[in-house]
């Protein structure tokens, strides 16, 4: 009996341990899902005469990041504002000022993840000021991660970064010979705060300084401090993590001279007694906005162009090839949103051959037609496509308004035949007006057809070979 009841006893404290182990694991598991991050993007894109702005940022699974995320985001915009605000009241320049923000996933692990953002200030000066700022965090906890937490508290890492940035500095090759020598050592000299403007990735350890102490009007320096300089001094566990990085594939170079998709006339019977509309939504996709415009467009028999920024498609990709199987046109609106009057013809290309090479990724086909950022900016943009570059009869921008009804009666006031009317693709407004707007044109009378339906209907000349670089009805 006595035996029996240890027997028991070990059985019973075997399970329960079993049991604990289980629990452990579960526990364990669970705390992995929890600190994989799902990350998507967010934009915000304003145009007034006096000044625009685009500017992007990841949204992540996290409220710890995406509080500090936003918190820079905010005084960003505001500091922007602010000083164009000034310049405008003392009557400095005519041109609209621009603030563009742009960012980069340059490292994400269950440890890490460090988020570079792209910075072009343009405030009327002969160059537009250029910056960057980075965010690294600690993905399981939130916090942002600085020196003292990458590094092991034993090691001589600020010395180790002093000497081996100071020497890459000296000699590296966009300085220049008017680069200053003690401006360089005094920058990189043995202090945490001369490092505290750092990326992470597979490479190692990027910082970043400017050209010179002037102002900055020119990419930062970027020198790199590889993996093995930082054996011994980083903790084992975020040495580890930037290991496991993945690069994404390089996107590779198409000529945006190709021809785009073949007009479907076919997928629209064109109703000659009706007054034709085109719809175009632009700075998209949005994970959620696009699919119910998608939804209300098929329920209704409508079709629509969307001007996508190449940007926003690397995160949504299924919704473009969804909204392209339906026999909606694609459209290059750029890949984030610059204002192109500053920017330089190589620019405005590259703009245009990375969103385009992920819409043919997507769909098969080059984008059809162009639309500038902020509908503006065509200058001898022949010299770079030969697809038409479209203006918009009237630009509804939807995030001014914030009532249903007058979003609707705004659109309606500019509906014509032969009209092409643009709506902000991302405004939050956009979910529960488009059903609505949707039924009032088409109880209206209106047939909502793609840009390139409506320019084959209204200008058939243009179409094959186009020969204008913009039309407007």
């Amino acid at each position: 009996m006595t035996v029996f009841l240890i027997m028991l006893v070990l059985m019973t404290a075997c399970s329960f341990s079993q049991a604990s182990t289980g629990e452990k694991q579960a526990k364990s598991s669970d705390k992995e899902k929890e600190i994989k991050l799902n990350i998507s993007i967010e934009s915000i894109i304003e145009e007034y005469d006096d000044y625009r702005l685009a500017v992007h940022y990841p949204q992540t699974s996290s409220d710890q990041l995406n509080q500090v995320i936003m918190d820079y985001v905010k005084k960003s915009i505001a500091k922007f504002k602010q000083d164009s605000y000034q310049l405008i009241q003392e009557k400095k320049g005519d041109t609209p000022h621009e603030l563009n923000i742009d960012y980069d996933i340059l490292h994400t692990s269950e440890e890490i993840v460090s988020i570079s953002f792209a910075e072009v200030v343009d405030l009327g000066g002969e160059q537009p000021t250029l910056g960057i700022s980075v965010l690294n965090f600690d993905v399981g906890n939130g916090k942002r991660l600085k020196l003292d937490r990458l590094f092991k508290s034993d090691s001589d890492y600020v010395d180790k970064l002093s000497e081996y940035v100071s020497d890459q500095l000296l000699a590296h090759e966009n300085l220049g010979s008017t680069f200053d020598e003690a401006w360089v050592k005094q920058t990189t000299s043995p202090d945490e705060a001369n490092f505290d403007l750092f990326s992470l990735d597979n490479n190692g350890m990027n910082f970043y300084y400017p050209i010179s102490a002037e102002e900055n009007s020119d990419e930062p320096v970027e020198v790199t401090v590889p993996l093995n300089k930082l054996e011994g001094l980083m903790k084992d566990k975020y040495l580890s993590a930037l290991k496991k990085y993945r690069t994404e594939v390089p996107v590779k170079k198409l000529n945006v001279k190709a021809e785009g998709a073949p007009v479907a006339t076919d997928q629209v019977l064109m109703n000659e007694q009706k007054k034709q509309i085109a719809l175009t939504f632009d700075d998209g996709p949005h994970h959620s906005i696009t699919e119910r415009i998608l939804e209300v467009l098929d329920n209704y028999e409508a079709k629509a162009t969307f001007f996508v920024l190449g940007k926003r498609l690397t995160y949504y990709p299924e919704l473009i090839s969804q909204a392209a199987s339906a026999g909606h046109e694609i459209g290059n609106h750029s890949w984030n949103h610059r204002q192109w009057g500053r920017l330089s013809d190589a620019a405005i290309e590259e703009q245009l051959q990375r969103t385009a090479d992920k819409v043919e990724e997507l769909t098969g086909h080059q984008p059809s037609v162009i639309k500038a950022p902020y509908n503006r900016g065509n200058r001898e943009i022949q010299k770079i496509t030969e697809l038409p570059v479209i203006e918009s009869s009237h630009d509804i921008e939807i995030w001014r308004l914030s009532e249903e009804k007058a979003i609707i009666n705004e659109v309606m006031k500019h509906a014509e035949d032969g009209a092409i009317i643009s709506l902000q693709e991302v405004s939050p407004n956009m979910l529960e007006v488009i059903e609505p707007l949707i039924k009032r044109l088409t109880e209206e009378g209106f047939q909502l057809v793609t840009v390139s339906q409506l320019l084959q209907e209204k200008q058939p000349e243009i179409t094959g070979q186009p020969t204008l670089s913009s039309w407007r009805p």
